[in-house]
């Protein structure tokens, strides 16, 4: 009886009989796997796919959990009728993901077929674990497969061109698990060992590492002619997902370190910024107080050392903390725009170390300078007044001392005359006396003021002159008092003696005013030239010429005296009324013109002096006043000028800006030391001069704050504009609209101006109204472009808060949904999950800031972590 096949058919059936019935195994246990790795997640788990599916319970729970939708509550009866049901509404939650399951019926489910089940499930994995692999728009399985060859390229052993083949000797496995995590093999060394070596370490290290069930046997993979291709795209899928996860976690993780980076540069700026500026604050503080209230000098050397001093503070000290000050506020303007690019609040400096605190400060010191500058010039004119003062008190002192001594023998004599001649003669000379005496009377008054304005000018031995100008006074007194007891008896005795020689007393009296004058004169002849300047030496030259015309006035009474007396000299041995004699007046007249040729040698020498300081002065003058027009050009051009082009354009022409002014510092130099040649001259004021060495010191240190300032300002601008995305062309309509309302260049704007100047870059402000005048709108914004309320709005916090929509920082909420991917989707992360996916220095800053999450053990609040950074 003939068969109706062929025999010679009957082995290649056999054989497929048997492949098909191999994968049917390795899908049965790839695909309960991949079941169990989904139903653990509610507990449960299957053994065996054809009967733990028949009563619908697990299946609608794995459809529940593959497609995050909620189903129909199962059936709790065990009746065929009821699991039909279940398995029914499984069947419509999947259809209802546009999923068609062909031939899938509920009572083929339910009969426990097996290759229906199969179908059904790879269709699961199909839809819901490989559908959206997407690889440069290929299809699922083309997708797959090109990201597996990209991955394992350049392997040795690796050569990926199927779901079946490709993978039996372990290499594909080996090589995607190194590619992504090499801290878990080492590929080279697998590489030697044998295929099955390589499949259980690679099964084995998904599985413990990763997450991911094994789902393959290694001795099918190995035996078989061809593994499965479903089983095997199954659990090669569990590894795109497993690492597009890590890949997740490692953006999370690098958003995160980029941010605390930046948290923590922010941190070290503001700490900078608060020792450098407390620094400032107290020297300033320090010098304020050196300065103030400084108290008179009693002696010359005390004042110059001052001086020297205080030339050495203005030349090396105070430099450096101009350059601090200028350095300081541009390291506050970057740090403000840092912050503001990055969401972050603006820094609030404490009270006393703001910038303009240090402003406020810094102007009150310049004040204080110059106060004290006025101080010790007024200082060097007191004490050398005090010094002339003095001289003219010891002259006079000693003249009317000397005077005093030798009238002491006549007022105290007690000779009262023998006869009529010598009665009338003592009468006379007591006559004589008492007119010489009272020629002196303002003597002591003259030396009494001058004693006066030393003490009122606070002349360090006052005391002492005082002393002395008393103790004269009360001589002249005792003196003029003896001459008065002399003169009463004197008159006794002239009842009885009424003879004088009227001629002798005419001498006597006449010689005595002469004597006086000359004197007098002397004095003033004697005292010391002190000139300071051409004015003062023309003011002493008027004065010698009134002394000389005065002296003319003199001479002919002088002359008239000498001839009296040495008429009377032939006549007589002596006068007994008077000391003086033609040849003591004579004397007096010759050393008088001693005196003025003297004076005249003097002032010779006084012009040709005043001469060489007024050379020196307006040689200085000369020199600065081109110079200090030119810085105050320089100043106004600078002010004035206003660059086109590019920022990098515009920063290079301040930065040649800058080199410019720095050739200003040579000519300064040369300033300097014209300066210190009037100044070794004694020379304390240069009426020739516009400008003094420290205003050009000032203008100087002024320029180089301009430039260092517009280099920062254009330096922010190119921060801002490259971190903000604004074009060079809308950063140049803003600055044409911040000028426009800068009414008067200040390059600041007022609240009125900056509203107006917003309008008109069309930012939407609502209308003020109400009678109030409430504006809360603006009043918003003005609170983030002017934080500390100085009620001016520059243009850098102008441009900052027009970029604010186009920056592209990381906000609040980016920052915690980082933290939410390498917390596995909690509320709350742990260390061990910190320090997995962060660099070491990063893991360490966190835990050291993080506060623990209440009522989870081990566990950190993060969110309250991100709300502190965001929010401080």
């Amino acid at each position: 009886m003939m068969t109706s096949s062929n025999p010679r058919d009957q082995p290649v059936h056999d054989e497929a009989k048997l492949l098909d019935q191999q994968w049917e195994r390795q899908q049965v246990k790839s695909f309960s796997a991949w079941v169990n790795s989904h139903l653990t997640k509610a507990g449960m788990a299957v053994e065996d796919l054809s009967e733990d599916f028949k009563d619908g319970k697990k299946l609608i729970k794995l459809v529940e959990l593959i497609s995050n939708e909620q189903l129909a509550k199962p059936e709790k009866g065990k009746m065929r009728l009821h699991h039909i049901q279940n398995l029914n509404t499984a069947l419509k939650g999947i259809e209802a993901k546009n999923v068609r399951l062909v031939g899938t019926s509920a009572e083929e489910i339910a009969d426990g077929n097996m290759k229906i089940i199969l179908g059904m499930i790879w269709v699961l994995i199909l839809r819901f674990q490989i559908a959206d692999i997407s690889v440069e728009e290929m299809s699922a399985k083309e997708g797959l497969l090109l990201w597996c060859q990209r991955k394992t390229a350049g392997y040795a052993g690796c050569d990926v061109k199927n779901f079946h083949t490709s993978w039996q000797d372990g290499n594909a496995f080996c090589a995607l698990i190194h590619k992504h995590r090499p801290d878990l093999l080492t590929y080279d060394e697998l590489h030697e060992q044998n295929p099955e070596t390589r499949l259980n370490t690679a099964f084995k290290v998904a599985e413990q590492h990763l997450d991911i069930p094994q789902m393959l046997d290694t001795a099918d993979m190995i035996q078989e002619t061809r593994p499965d291709e479903r089983s095997v795209m199954t659990y090669v899928a569990m590894y795109y997902h497993a690492f597009a996860g890590m890949g997740k976690t490692e953006e999370a993780a690098r958003r995160l370190e980029t941010v605390l980076s930046m948290n923590r540069e922010f941190q070290e700026m503001i700490k900078d910024y608060d020792t450098r500026s407390s620094t400032l604050m107290e020297w300033l503080s320090a010098k304020q107080a050196a300065f103030e209230q400084p108290q008179p000098f009693a002696t010359t050397d005390a004042l110059q050392e001052k001086n020297t001093e205080f030339g050495e503070y203005k030349k090396s000290e105070r430099p450096p903390k101009s350059d601090e000050k200028v350095s300081l506020e541009a390291h506050y303007s970057t740090l403000q725009t840092k912050l503001r690019l990055n969401n972050r609040p603006p820094y609030n400096a404490e009270q006393g170390v703001l910038i303009s605190d240090i402003d406020t400060a810094w102007k009150q010191l310049e004040q204080t300078e110059k106060d004290y500058a006025v101080f010790l010039e007024n200082e060097s004119t007191r004490l050398e007044k005090l010094q002339r003062l003095s001289q003219r008190f010891e002259a006079k002192a000693r003249f009317f001392e000397k005077w005093i001594q030798g009238k002491q023998e006549i007022a105290s004599s007690d000779n009262v005359g023998h006869d009529l001649p010598s009665v009338q003669a003592l009468v006379r000379q007591l006559k004589a006396f008492r007119g010489d005496v009272k020629a002196h009377h303002e003597r002591p008054k003259q030396l009494a003021t001058i004693a006066q304005q030393l003490q009122d000018g606070g002349y360090e031995d006052a005391e002492g002159v005082q002393a002395r100008a008393n103790e004269i006074a009360a001589s002249y007194d005792n003196l003029n008092n003896a001459a008065t007891a002399r003169k009463t008896a004197l008159e006794e005795s002239l009842a009885k003696h009424e003879q004088l020689d009227e001629q002798l007393l005419d001498f006597a009296t006449r010689a005595s005013n002469i004597v006086s004058w000359c004197e007098g004169t002397q004095e003033d002849l004697m005292e010391s030239l002190h000139v300071r300047t051409m004015q003062m030496f023309e003011n002493e030259v008027k004065t010698f010429e009134a002394t000389k015309a005065d002296i003319d006035a003199h001479a002919q009474e002088q002359q008239d005296v000498i001839a009296l007396g040495t008429q009377l000299e032939g006549e007589c041995v002596e006068n007994p009324y008077t000391q003086h004699s033609a040849q003591s007046v004579q004397a007096l007249a010759d050393e008088i013109s001693e005196l003025v040729t003297q004076r005249d040698a003097q002032f010779v020498e006084q012009k040709a002096l005043q001469e060489s300081r007024e050379k020196v002065c307006k040689e200085y003058a000369e020199y600065a006043n081109p110079l200090g027009e030119q810085l105050d050009a320089k100043i106004a051009e600078i002010r004035s000028t206003e660059h086109s082009g590019s920022l990098e354009e515009q920063l290079a022409a301040e930065k040649e800006t800058q080199s410019v002014v720095e050739e200003f510092n040579a000519k300064a130099d040369g300033a300097h030391e014209l300066a210190s040649k009037v100044s070794a001259e004694g020379i304390t004021q240069n009426p020739h001069a516009q400008y003094t060495s420290d205003e050009i010191a000032a203008r100087i240190e002024q320029l180089n704050g301009m430039c260092t300032k517009n280099i920062n300002t254009l330096e922010n601008q190119i921060l801002m504009r490259d971190q903000s995305g604004i074009s060079e062309e809308k950063m140049q309509e803003y600055k044409e609209s911040f000028k426009f309302f800068d009414k008067n260049r200040s390059g600041v704007l007022d609240r009125l101006e900056f509203r107006s100047c917003l309008l008109s870059t069309g930012y939407d402000l609502p209308d003020v109204k109400g009678n109030d005048g409430a504006d809360p709108a603006f009043d918003l914004v003005m609170a983030v472009v002017d934080p500390e309320g100085t009620g001016q709005v520059s243009f850098e916090a102008f441009a900052d808060f027009a970029a604010r929509d186009k920056q592209d920082a990381t906000s609040s909420d980016q920052f915690k949904e980082s933290f939410k991917i390498i917390a596995g989707d909690k509320d709350y992360i742990t260390e061990e999950e910190i320090r997995r996916d962060m660099s070491p220095a990063t893991a360490d800053y966190i835990m050291s800031v993080i506060k623990p999450k209440e009522g989870v053990e081990g566990g950190l609040d993060y969110l309250a972590f991100t709300d502190e950074i965001f929010q401080s």
